[in-house]
């Protein structure tokens, strides 16, 4: 155990790995007066919940081990085709990673490299 908090710091340091976005506690109770949910695709959004900043942190981490392991295949596939295949997969995985971040930041809720 001490040795995995120890490589975590390590990776933490080094922004090859990443912690999930804070979300803070409110400090009052405010109830959803209006459905404003609808009118996200006309840009006229508010806050994302705490289930929006889950799926978009979980989809990040899964695009990164995508990401990690399309590179892997990629450098060790034979077939000139496949490795193509491969490393086409990493370029998407990337892509979608830097919109779900950009997507975070957009919302002030970034994802935190640093301790």
């Amino acid at each position: 155990m001490e040795l995995e908090n120890k490589a975590t710091l390590i990776f933490l340091e080094k922004g090859l790995a990443t912690r999930p976005p804070f979300i803070p506690y409110p400090d009052k109770v405010e109830f959803i007066e209006k459905q404003s949910f609808f009118l996200e695709g006309l840009g006229r959004r508010g806050a994302l919940s705490g289930t929006e900043v889950t799926h978009l942190h979980f989809n990040i981490e899964t695009n990164q081990l995508g990401a990690a392991m399309s590179t892997g295949f990629s450098q060790t596939a034979q077939n000139k085709q496949a490795r193509n295949y491969f490393i086409r997969g990493k370029e998407i995985a990337l892509k979608h990673t830097k919109i779900f971040r950009d997507y975070l930041e957009k919302h002030s809720l970034p994802e935190l490299n640093q301790k």
